[in-house]
């Protein structure tokens, strides 16, 4: 998992070879108004808006005073108000940000039209652009923050006018409003109790919103447990003024009646093909128990070609509130990286920075475990081929009180695609296979998904559905069926023989795909004769003297000394272990354990010929172009594109009890490893 702890590493890492940042602002330099013409009102300004529909004005307040770091805050609805973004005076005048609360058209202190032909998402991209020149923001200093329906309007800005923007946030929102629907479908609604949920429907289908039974069904059932986990009761006030200063005709209109899915305007919004155009620093917040999927978030992360992700572990839509901590420290320590970074800066062994300034820096940032006898998490800092910084922080088995070391085996999840797609490179510079060899020349079970080739897998653009959305019986199903309880990747695969439809037509887009890599695990066992453990084994782990690096594709594979996944148990208030699941034994989207100094082996051969020809390597580092010809920014087993301004490879992996990730700066030759076994409470260090 790719999050904010990345950014601050290399914060650090950057620190002595970056342009001299501007100086905190604090004290009275912070609520300096010299020269400003917003004192009368106490930083209040109505703003005239020009529209189709004639001359508007919309509310803004500034607070406080910061010439690099000017934060516009977008709210949420549409049609809500600034007024559940009030937490932000606990935070932002402590650090010294400059920050703008505004209120859209139509929403609170602003003018209210009643004209619905001027609820339409562009027309509010003009608006905010509108706010930006009357407010005197630009590249030096603007960044755009957007939560919820905000998201939405942050992304669409972006697209449109991202030469303004210095930074942007996009908090609890996706990039698809069908696939939002889908995940309130298949993942919210279906946790619901059926009786409530075909209340709430007959409620919508007669259109009676108005009814005080409708919010109180939804407020119960699913406001308290995904907008904002507290008791209703308990709720802050700028919360409760928000909600009860939303204007119905916006939000129905666009949004539709509830947060339990989208129903109007925004009904078919989709910028997913779109997201790599974003270049500027872009942060992206996800909760665990947000309406919108954390996973689709932090594939937006990944996604974007300078993007972080930022996960609240006990926070919900309203992470801000429900899991404030984790929200602001993020936050301001992404406005504060990119508020230091300098694209044009380099980093080497004469950067300023020293191993033990790195090191100590560092172990403050993982404090937390090393100090709390919990699982916890492994770091690693590599520069110019020199270990300038590698340690364990908590502990790798909570019962035997083992210490997490850099020597500790952890399992990889998803970074372990690196490892199956170098494979299919070895495969294919030795002639027994080819990137474009048609899949179902090697797993013929995938046939009634025609097109596919080898290339398609590699890059995530297959087309092939996520057999994970199935129930789990399925998946036990085929296992019993095979004669061997285990299940394994032929098993997973024969689903294909009757169930699913292709997605898209291969090549027709990226959409990120486990099934697919296990696929791939499947044809490098059957090009090569052998197991997919055994041929990594052979042509990569035992090659590269990797020494405890190895696949565990049953429980009889022991690994000595290595990591037990944990996650905490909220209602108990323990760590209970978090190891075990039926498709633990699935390879090629994962099952590789390795450790930090296996990694850093891996991680110095990939500047080499010694598995692959460097020509090999450049494809598996380059983008994937589409049948369209735009681009998506996924190589072979690797994220590809821009980070803070330097060409980079990276990625992320979760499974059980583990959460990993590597970012390798190819030009500087600077990579970071973080790997845990603390599950989602680690979440915001892996």
């Amino acid at each position: 998992m790719k999050t904010l702890v990345f950014a601050l590493i290399l914060g650090l890492l950057l620190q002595g070879c970056t342009a001299e940042p501007s100086p905190a602002v604090g004290g009275s330099d912070y609520f300096d108004n010299t020269g400003r013409d917003d004192v009368l009102s106490g930083g209040v300004r109505l703003i005239p808006i020009e529209t189709p529909k004639g001359t508007f004005r919309v509310w803004t307040k500034r607070i406080g005073n910061n010439p690099s770091i000017k934060v516009l805050l977008l709210h949420g609805g549409p049609g809500a108000t600034h007024e559940y973004l009030e937490a932000f005076d606990s935070y932002l005048p402590g650090a010294g940000i400059e920050y703008y609360y505004y209120d859209q058209l139509g929403s609170a202190y602003s003018d209210q039209p009643e004209d619905p032909e001027l609820w339409e998402v562009q027309r509010f991209v003009d608006e905010v652009e509108q706010v930006r020149v009357a407010l005197g923001l630009d590249a030096g200093n603007f960044y755009l923050y957007g939560q919820s329906w905000g998201g939405i309007l942050a992304m669409e800005y972006a697209l449109a006018h991202q030469e303004n923007l210095k930074g942007l946030i996009i908090s609890n929102m996706m990039a698809s409003i069908p696939a939002y629907n889908e995940y309130a479908e298949n993942v919210l609604m279906a946790s619901m109790d059926p009786a409530v949920l075909s209340e709430i429907k007959a409620l919508e289908a007669a259109e009676d919103y108005e009814n005080p039974r409708y919010m109180e069904l939804l407020v119960e059932h699913h406001y308290v447990d995904h907008i904002l986990r507290m008791p209703p009761d308990e709720w802050p006030d700028p919360v409760n003024r928000a909600f009860a200063g939303i204007n119905p005709d916006i939000y129905i209109s666009m949004q539709g009646p509830s947060e339990l899915g989208a129903s109007g305007k925004l009904l078919n919004w989709d910028r997913t093909a779109e997201l790599s155009q974003i270049e500027v620093p872009t942060l992206v917040i996800g909760a665990e128990y947000d309406t919108m999927d954390p996973d689709h978030m932090e594939w937006m992360a990944n996604t974007l070609p300078n993007g972080r992700y930022l996960y609240c572990a006990n926070g919900s839509h309203m992470a801000m509130y429900d899991d404030q901590e984790t929200y602001f420290d993020g936050l301001i320590g992404f406005l504060r990286e990119v508020d230091s970074a300098s694209p044009k800066s380099g980093v080497g062994p004469d950067s300023g920075t020293s191993p033990a300034e790195v090191g100590a820096r560092i172990d403050s940032l993982f404090s937390v475990f090393a100090l709390s006898g919990s699982p916890g998490a492994a770091s690693m800092v590599i520069r110019d081929g020199e270990v300038i910084h590698a340690k364990g922080y908590g502990l790798a088995e909570l019962g035997s009180g083992r210490h997490l070391t850099r020597s500790t085996p952890f399992r990889l999840g998803s970074v372990g695609k690196q490892f199956a797609s170098m494979a299919i490179m070895i495969l294919e510079e030795r002639g027994e296979l080819s990137f474009d060899d048609l899949a179902t020349d090697f797993v013929p079970e995938i046939g009634r998904f025609p097109g596919i080739r080898v290339s398609h897998l590699l890059r995530h653009t297959s087309g092939l559905p996520d057999y994970y959305e199935l129930p789990d019986e399925t998946f036990l199903e085929v296992a019993a069926g095979g004669g061997d309880p285990l299940l394994t990747n032929a098993d997973a695969i024969s689903i294909y023989e009757s169930w699913g439809e292709p997605v898209f037509e291969p090549g027709g887009r990226y959409e990120y795909s486990n099934p697919g890599y296990e696929v791939l695990a499947l044809i490098v066992e059957r090009a090569s004769g052998e197991t997919f453990g055994t041929f990594l084994a052979e042509n990569i782990f035992g090659p590269l003297g990797m020494a405890t690096a190895i696949v565990r594709d049953r429980p009889e594979v022991v690994i000595p000394g290595r990591a037990v996944g944990y996650r905490f148990n909220e209602d108990v208030g323990e760590w209970i272990e978090n190891d075990h699941h039926f498709a633990n034994w699935l390879v090629g989207a994962g099952g590789v354990y390795a450790s930090l100094d296996d990694l850093f082996v891996w991680d110095q051969a990939l500047y080499t010929e010694t598995l692959v020809e460097g020509e090999t390597l450049d494809e598996a580092f380059a983008p994937t172009v589409l049948n369209d010809g735009s681009i998506s920014e996924y190589g072979f087993g690797w994220n590809v594109g821009n980070r803070i301004g330097r060409r980079a490879v990276h990625h992320g992996g979760g499974w059980v009890g583990f959460r990993t990730s590597i970012i390798r700066f190819l030009d500087e030759r600077l990579t970071v490893i973080v790997l845990s076994n603390a599950s989602a409470e680690a979440g915001g260090l892996a």
